[in-house]
């Protein structure tokens, strides 16, 4: 008999004529529940140099765990790239997960880190990777050498960036309210969004031409291109 609750056994033995009783208590712990989770959402990381193939990003495994328990305590969750996977082909949570289709769907179960039961079912939810804004080309801004800065023939011009403006969105096929579009005198400030301008002054050190760097951010999914240039001359 397998009892299905926790039930306590008595049973007697006899020794040398002697009449012994005794009990044993089988307990039978709870499985448990499974735990809502959301799904993910990251931006394509690009890292093969192809932002239209399928989308890849790199995904914190171990915080969407405590997202998921937040007060909950004893347990813990184990992650499976199957809804038949075995225990022991929990995903590592050492280092990010990458995904391998877009979207992706993701199992897990619950233990009860006390007992050591699993949930009986697999829970699931998505990784999800957008897309980064595309390579747009943005033509170069050309004017002529004036006497505004020192004289005509020094090279040093102020050129106002913000007139490309209107041509990127245009590219990107949609309006400022759906992507936010600032410029740069360096690509490590364009990936990291410092100092902005919407100028650019060449100086004799430029050589007469100044490479710019555009940061293009999708508004709706607050992904970023950071990689988009062209000169003023």
């Amino acid at each position: 008999e397998t009892p299905s609750v926790t039930t306590t056994y008595f049973y007697e033995v006899r020794v040398n004529g002697v009449l012994c009783e005794d009990s044993i208590t089988i307990t039978v712990n709870d499985l448990p529940a499974l735990i809502p989770a959301n799904d993910i959402m990251a931006c394509d990381n690009n890292l093969d140099g192809d932002s239209s193939d399928t989308n890849e990003a790199d995904f914190d495994l171990i915080q969407q765990r405590k997202d998921m328990l937040l007060s909950v305590v004893d347990r813990n969750v184990f992650y499976y790239e199957t809804n038949t996977a075995t225990v022991a082909d929990s995903i590592s949570t050492a280092v990010p997960y990458t995904n391998t289709t877009n979207p992706q769907t993701m199992y897990f179960r619950v233990v009860n880190t006390n007992t050591g039961c699993l949930s009986e079912n697999f829970g699931s939810f998505d990784l999800i990777v957008d897309d980064l804004p595309p390579e747009i080309t943005i033509a170069d801004i050309h004017e002529c050498d004036d006497n505004t800065l020192g004289n005509d023939k020094d090279g040093e011009h102020t050129f106002d960036l913000t007139q490309r403006t209107g041509q990127i969105l245009a590219a990107l096929g949609g309006t400022a309210s759906e992507f936010g579009v600032t410029y740069y005198a360096s690509l490590a400030n364009a990936k990291n969004g410092f100092s902005p301008i919407t100028t650019y002054t060449t100086l004799p050190a430029d050589g007469s031409e100044k490479e710019v760097f555009v940061r293009i951010k999708d508004n709706a999914t607050g992904c970023v291109r950071y990689d988009n240039s062209f000169k003023v001359v």
